[in-house]
């Protein structure tokens, strides 16, 4: 079997895509030595660094976190720093982006997924920046935590989106149509600014107390948390020197399993692009 991305980006295009990223993280470096913050390597961007030295072969998109103290300045300051051609984009900056968490956008570019093509706003190349939040240690708040958040990602994901836009092709895709556009305009009678503000509430819920654990609850299972952030370790990653978390071998065993072994060929992909225009 073919590896799946080689179905959505020719060798050129994610060489290409993956070269305007590091552009523009350099750029974001520049930002945060300016704001007088820290970030880390995160996600799949972490597993590249500690396993190839730079991307992961097959991904489409780099992944960095701040402790919310920084996030929130970042968010704050951050846009009327930024030189032309990049963007910001969060809630809280833009009120058409359906994502709870930042991104960081080249905006002379396009990578749109089917699903958000109809949105209006820039679709640029973009990596995604987290927060990192206290965890609570035990497990059954961690679990109480984790679904209220998913729940109102969910809803405030299907207020600004309507899954309307996916293809309809048959009488089951119409009615599924015309139940995702009606969710979409009920969800919008409640304010932008309550699902914003709410899911900030439920992210930082723990963030007065101790824990051990930090991280997020932006991946499909509750397991985005490392048990220790400093000190914090250099890596290489594209031949930039960056930084990730001392308890990351933990963080990627609970989201990739054994980084020993390349998962199947059918399972490397990253997003699947609509739309890709490079510059």
């Amino acid at each position: 079997m073919e590896e799946k991305w080689r179905e959505i980006y020719t060798e050129e295009e994610i060489k290409s895509i993956q070269k305007i990223e590091v552009e523009s993280l350099k750029v974001f470096i520049k930002l945060c030595k300016k704001l007088e913050i820290e970030f880390i390597l995160y996600g799949g961007t972490l597993l590249g660094a500690v396993k190839y030295q730079g991307f992961v072969p097959w991904d489409d998109d780099l992944d960095v976190a701040l402790m919310r103290k920084d996030y929130d300045k970042l968010i704050e300051l951050g846009p009327s720093l930024l030189p032309d051609k990049y963007e910001l984009q969060h809630p809280l900056t833009n009120k058409v982006s359906p994502f709870s968490y930042l991104k960081f956008r080249r905006t002379d570019t396009k990578l749109v997924e089917y699903s958000l093509h109809k949105l209006r706003m820039n679709h640029g190349i973009y990596f995604d920046i987290y927060p990192l939040d206290n965890i609570p240690d035990d497990d059954d708040l961690m679990y109480d935590q984790y679904n209220d958040f998913s729940r109102l990602a969910k809803l405030f994901y299907y207020r600004q989106v309507s899954l309307g836009n996916e293809p309809v092709r048959t009488v089951k895709d119409v009615v599924k149509s015309f139940v995702s556009v009606c969710t979409s305009i009920f969800l919008r009678l409640i304010p932008h600014k309550y699902y914003v503000s709410k899911m900030y509430q439920v992210m930082t819920r723990y963030n007065d107390i101790f824990t051990q654990r930090q991280g997020n609850y932006f991946h499909s299972k509750p397991v985005n948390y490392f048990y220790g952030i400093y000190p914090l370790i250099e890596v290489q990653f594209e031949g930039l020197t960056l930084k990730i978390p001392s308890g990351y071998e933990g963080n990627l065993q609970n989201r990739y399993g054994d980084i020993s072994k390349l998962p199947p060929e059918g399972e490397r992909l990253g997003h699947k692009a609509y739309i890709v225009e490079i510059k």
